[in-house]
């Protein structure tokens, strides 16, 4: 249903099952930002303000593979889905992070606040998506690589890059940046080891 084969397939699945949501996600581990969260069938929303919510993988991995889908519906603002070595405290948290923003999806770092771009434009325009999105980290080889799965069709790869910025990470992060209209929509899947 999410994608599961092909990441199989393409050698990026991850050992272990550490959850794979189908229904209604559950309630997220903490949340950080004045944001209000919300748990429907299918999906999880925040209110217009800034938050961000986050699962504990239970210890750091060094290799995870995260699969989401988003209903985007954006102008200048973003979600963003956190790989981090800590418990988030507050939005932007540090470690590596798939952002959807003003301009289109990418693969960024976030230092201090401060997102640094780790691949090169997908060149993927910004539009009202109702989209599949996987981020894929390896810390053996410091790989990060984004898939996108557009309306029904197949996935492919979307970008990738290398940062040895953060070594094993343990949180998995979801944060909406403030306009109220976007949806973090099931699959929740997370495989790592």
């Amino acid at each position: 249903l999410w994608g599961k084969k092909f990441f199989s397939d393409e050698g990026f699945l991850p050992s272990t099952t550490l959850f794979e949501y189908l229904g209604t996600p559950p309630a997220f581990a903490g949340t950080a930002g004045t944001a209000t969260w919300t748990r429907e069938p299918g999906s999880v929303r925040s209110d217009a303000d800034p938050g961000i919510g986050w699962y504990d993988l239970g210890s750091a991995k060094s290799k995870i593979l995260i699969v989401i889908s988003t209903y985007h519906k954006i102008v200048t603002l973003g979600m963003v889905a956190h790989l981090t070595p800590n418990q988030p405290s507050g939005v932007n948290p540090n470690g590596f992070s798939m952002r959807l923003d003003g301009y289109g999806p990418g693969i960024w770092k976030c230092v201090s606040g401060v997102y640094t771009r780790v691949d090169s434009s997908t060149g993927l325009p910004n539009v009202d998506y109702l989209c599949g999105y996987a981020l894929y980290y390896d810390d053996a080889t410091d790989v990060l690589k984004m898939f996108l799965r557009m309306r029904g069709g197949q996935w492919f790869l979307a970008q990738s890059g290398t940062s040895n910025a953060f070594t094993t990470l343990r949180y998995v992060g979801f944060q909406n940046e403030g306009s109220g209209m976007e949806r973090w929509m099931t699959p929740f899947v997370c495989y790592a080891q």
